[in-house]
């Protein structure tokens, strides 16, 4: 980042809401990671909400991402509309991070064929990123109930706008095989009421596989609905899941990796994103400490991580500070608060066998 504008780095407005977080969840050699690629990053990413991604095993990698709409103070950041606010001079010298602004800016626009279609951007960081100077994110395209009624009208198909947005951003058309995966797995969603609603590009990650994910598709549902599309994964390990893990949440979304390598395009690595309604707090949720409990006696997450998630919501109420920076972002409010929280549980469904788990943290700024 430019120095002139240190004071607007990401790295600062992270601080209140990494205050007292227990470091069985986020240790020293964690946060110190987060904050190095967070130097590089605009303050206005905290704008919207963001969060981070921990493994419930031993392992200490935190992973942080970041969402943004054309309407949030983020995406004209990203648009590179904002002089006070630039990013990474290092970063935006990348092909990736290119092809990110350049996309954000297409979408921005008033006459945007894309604006009013899609939903959500987001970004997310695995960390430890070798070069934090440069890190490169995931990128996940989003749609959900905001444009459902325009999409309708206008007789666009979600899948159809996803896949859309993957070829823009990439310029080119992606691989038929993976055309195919994606379509297959939307349409058996619809015959169970469900569909996809994200896909990820994952340019961090070697190979050139697509991350698909499925919604709404109820959970006596999910067997029948991977068998359909042919899932190459443990039947058994998804039954386990299913019954244990899993039970407890009210509702699932599905994340398959797709590969125009692989054989009938889907890995058998699969998510299980676990929800609980209204992604209500433990304080609302007494459900919460039952489900952590299983994940515990499965043998999937340290004891003291699930505690530790338990007491991890939080609200810090914050100084009045004045950020000349900040201030040129459209509708831009000075916040009061930052609060943060559980958002869901993944369970993973390894493609050797067996089963992990990861926590999905949000944080956000509030008035």
């Amino acid at each position: 980042m430019n120095n002139t504008h240190s004071i607007s780095t990401l790295s600062d407005k992270l601080v209140p809401f990494l205050q007292n977080v227990q470091g069985i969840l986020i240790n020293e050699e964690a946060r110190r990671h987060i904050m190095d690629v967070a130097a590089h990053l605009p303050a206005a990413l905290a704008c919207s909400l963001f969060g981070f991604e921990l493994r419930l095993n031993d392992a200490p990698a935190v992973d942080m991402a970041f969402s943004t709409i054309p309407d949030l103070p983020p995406h004209p950041v990203l648009s590179g509309l904002i002089p006070e606010l630039p990013l990474s001079a290092t970063m935006l010298k990348t092909r990736e991070w290119q092809r990110i602004c350049s996309f954000a800016a297409s979408w921005g626009k008033q006459d945007s064929t894309l604006r009013g279609i899609l939903d959500i951007l987001c970004l997310e960081f695995d960390l430890p990123a070798p070069a934090p100077e440069k890190a490169v994110p995931l990128v996940f395209f989003g749609v959900e109930s905001q444009g459902q009624e325009f999409r309708r009208r206008s007789g666009l198909k979600d899948v159809i706008v996803l896949e859309e947005c993957a070829s823009r951003f990439f310029g080119v058309p992606i691989r038929e095989e993976v055309v195919a995966c994606l379509h297959r797995c939307h349409n058996t969603a619809k015959n169970y009421g469900g569909g996809v609603f994200q896909i990820g590009l994952m340019l961090s990650r070697p190979g050139d596989s697509i991350r698909i994910c499925v919604h709404n598709v109820d959970k006596k549902h999910v067997y029948q609905f991977v068998r359909d599309i042919g899932w190459p994964g443990n039947l058994e390990d998804l039954n386990q899941a299913l019954a244990g893990p899993c039970a407890a949440f009210d509702r699932l979304a599905l994340a398959f990796d797709c590969a125009a390598v692989l054989p009938g395009g889907l890995s058998p690595k699969l998510g299980l994103e676990s929800y609980f309604k209204n992604k209500a707090q433990p304080d609302k949720e007494p459900r919460w400490e039952s489900a952590l409990q299983t994940l515990v006696d499965d043998g999937i997450c340290l004891p003291g991580k699930a505690e530790a998630l338990l007491r991890f919501p939080a609200v810090t109420r914050l100084l009045p500070f004045s950020d000349p920076a900040l201030k040129a972002l459209p509708g831009y409010v000075v916040p009061k608060a930052a609060a943060r929280g559980l958002h869901h549980i993944k369970i993973v469904l390894e493609p050797e066998g067996g089963l992990s788990a990861k926590a999905y943290l949000w944080c956000g700024y509030v008035q």
